[in-house]
């Protein structure tokens, strides 16, 4: 570990000032490491850090490098390159390998006795702490979870090679809407049946999709009077003697 040995600053240099931001509960990966003479031999051994828990090591936090490290072959029982870090918000150290996925490098041109000050959601005292922001012309290959907690802004095509699950709602800016419609009650013309439909989603430029629900004297299907608010469905049919009473699904979709 580095050793300031005068209040001079070109000492700080030395200072280890790499640091990590967890982007999950950690504790799990957070180990502490000790040595037991056993038949002559040192024998290193990796424990869980004393107190470590998901709570007190959650994601979001700013984990600082102490200067000690641990290398395979040199060090007995390590098989990964590690290094040890502390936690100024829980005041636990620990070793962890900062190459796992679960780790996010911070900038390494900070000395590690400035307070941390990441502009987000928080400062990892109060609320979790956002990593550096991330800009590439390149692809973006990720093994793992993609976890989004914000906006998505997509100006190309996506590809979805596998499956793609949705555990809650997906939201589509400027809107997307689905419903159902029964034409009984609409304004009939001649062979046409006209029933409005009011959607908060639908603008003048929108794309409206429309398809039986259910067959009750069907007619072909348009929308029409496409505006902010509201559109019309038309159904047209010269087969039958009554004009279409049966349901229709639509779904609004708007151009970005």
């Amino acid at each position: 570990m580095a050793h300031i040995t005068t209040v001079s600053h070109g000492d700080y240099s030395s200072v280890p000032r790499r640091s990590y931001l967890s982007t999950e509960p950690f504790n799990t990966v957070f180990f502490s490491y000790s040595t037991a003479l056993v038949n002559q031999v040192y024998v290193g051994t990796f424990s869980s850090v004393s107190g470590a828990n998901a709570t007190n090591c959650p994601a979001g936090r700013v984990l600082h490098e102490t200067g000690k490290k641990l290398f395979p072959g040199a060090n007995s029982g390590v098989n990964d390159y590690m290094v040890s870090v502390y936690d100024p918000i829980s005041m636990l150290t620990g070793f962890i390998n900062p190459n796992q996925p679960i780790f996010s490098l911070m900038n390494t041109d900070r000395a590690n006795f400035l307070l941390d000050g990441p502009k987000g959601a928080g400062t990892g005292l109060t609320a979790s702490a956002r990593a550096n922001a991330l800009y590439t012309r390149g692809d973006v290959l990720a093994g793992g979870r993609l976890d989004l907690s914000g906006n998505a802004l997509i100006y190309g095509n996506e590809y979805d090679i596998g499956n793609l699950s949705i555990s809650s709602s997906i939201a589509f800016t400027p809107g997307l809407d689905v419903g159902t419609a029964t034409m009984v009650g609409g304004t009939v013309t001649g062979p046409f049946i006209k029933k409005s439909v009011s959607t908060s989603a639908v603008k003048a430029n929108s794309y409206v999709f429309l398809t039986h629900s259910t067959l009750v004297n069907p007619g072909f299907l348009s929308a029409e009077d496409v505006a902010a608010g509201s559109f019309n469905i038309v159904s047209y049919s010269t087969l039958y003697a009554t004009a279409d009473t049966g349901t229709v699904n639509w779904m609004v979709i708007n151009r970005i």
